[in-house]
């Protein structure tokens, strides 16, 4: 970032975000700096556009952003972590102030020093925020100097892991091949001549096994599917396919998992909403976000009837306690515009539509189809629901 953004930047602020609060919340750690879930398939399915109001978990903000920035009317990003929305405030106030090179390098996308983050945040970033969010990144200033990306408890595991494959499975140097291949043939060859070896396959069965969803935050399937070796199989196919199957010059997922960092001069490769349109898109559309701090039923249980156009809903179905399911779907159904459209994703998990549901919530055909384009090498799995009005 040079001297140049940051004095073009300050006092660009322009409006904020409004936020809000719906029921009680909590004061958590980041668990996600970003979000790993393809952004292209929420904007593919909800259609962002005018006159269209969407509500999004908000998680690392990625989402919620490249929708706003693909033209959405309205995004409510929903989180019952106040820390995720502080998050996402900051993101947003660097994209729509730092133009994409800047924006990118201050997030931790590409390199930066440490100490001209710092400065950014404090002189031209901090005064955008909202008080709560202030508060919050005045007291973690590494996070910041360090870039938010890689702030998250998700990252951290993600960045330990990255050093355990550099130090015992893969090398530097092999990773790089991996990371500048041009072709899927390319791709395909060096991961069954180098890539695919006892160490990388054992590698699985350790980061993803019983030790690592051990704890009551997990319930008793996600513990039973760790101990049989589910997910380490799932996990690892996963990988497979993102290395032989999908072209890596343009997965930012899978080069800041191994680079720490995102492709560089790629076309597509980075998350919409820090593209050069997208951070231009954003610093006009700034005060069409909002930040709701509460779950996602309360925040709906709050709006009027068919007031919303569009709802995705991430995986937290996969987490919420089994009496909470049927009344979410309920505010869905609800507060869901003709014509609206539900997407959710399971990671670990599996969701089903509550049964009393089934005639509101369609799965569309495509669903299957548009998951077979999702980069995010993690996801299981992806739906996309035309929301039928009651009766």
């Amino acid at each position: 970032m040079t001297q140049h953004s940051i004095e073009h930047a300050r006092g660009s602020g322009g409006d904020r975000p409004q936020r809000h609060t719906y029921g009680a919340v909590s004061r958590g750690r980041l668990q996600y700096a970003q979000v790993y879930e393809d952004p292209l398939l929420e904007i593919e399915a909800l259609q962002p556009g005018p006159g269209r109001s969407l509500a999004i978990v908000s998680s690392g903000g990625c989402t919620a952003l490249s929708l706003l920035a693909a033209g959405a009317e309205r995004v409510v990003a929903v989180d019952n972590n106040t820390t995720q929305n502080d998050l996402v405030e900051l993101k947003l106030a660097a994209v729509a102030s730092l133009g994409s090179k800047s924006a990118s390098e201050f997030l931790g996308a590409f390199p930066s020093s440490t100490a001209d983050r710092w400065d950014v945040y404090r002189d031209v970033l901090r005064s955008q925020l909202s008080d709560v969010a202030r508060r919050y990144w005045d007291a973690h200033p590494s996070a910041v100097r360090d870039g938010l990306l890689g702030a998250g408890a998700a990252e951290r595991f993600s960045a330990a892991a990255a050093a355990g494959i550099r130090l015992a499975v893969h090398p530097r140097a092999r990773i790089a091949r991996m990371l500048s291949c041009r072709t899927l043939e390319e791709q395909r060859d060096l991961y069954r001549r180098e890539w695919d070896t006892p160490r990388w396959r054992a590698l699985f069965p350790l980061l993803f096994g019983r030790w690592t969803f051990r704890g009551s935050f997990w319930g008793p399937e996600v513990h039973a599917a760790a101990r049989s070796g589910a997910f380490a199989d799932h996990f690892r196919q996963r990988f497979e396919r993102s290395l032989t199957a999908m072209p890596i010059t343009t997965n930012y997922f899978l080069h800041f998992m191994f680079a720490g960092r995102y492709p560089d001069g790629a076309l597509g490769g980075l998350p919409p909403y820090l593209s050069s349109d997208g951070c231009a898109a954003l610093a006009s559309r700034r005060a069409r976000l909002e930040l709701a701090d509460g779950t996602f039923t309360a925040y709906l249980q709050a709006q009027p009837s068919a007031s919303i156009h569009g709802f995705s809903i991430s995986n937290i179905a996969e987490w919420l306690p089994a009496s909470a399911i049927d009344p979410l779907f309920s505010e869905i159904a609800r507060t869901a515009a003709p014509g609206a459209r539900l997407c959710f994703r399971n990671l670990l998990g599996w969701t089903d539509v509550p049964p009393a549901w089934r005639g509101t919530f369609v799965p569309r055909a495509e669903s299957a189809t548009m998951f077979d384009r999702d980069r995010s090498t993690i996801q299981r799995r992806f739906v996309v629901c035309d929301v039928q009005p009651p009766g």
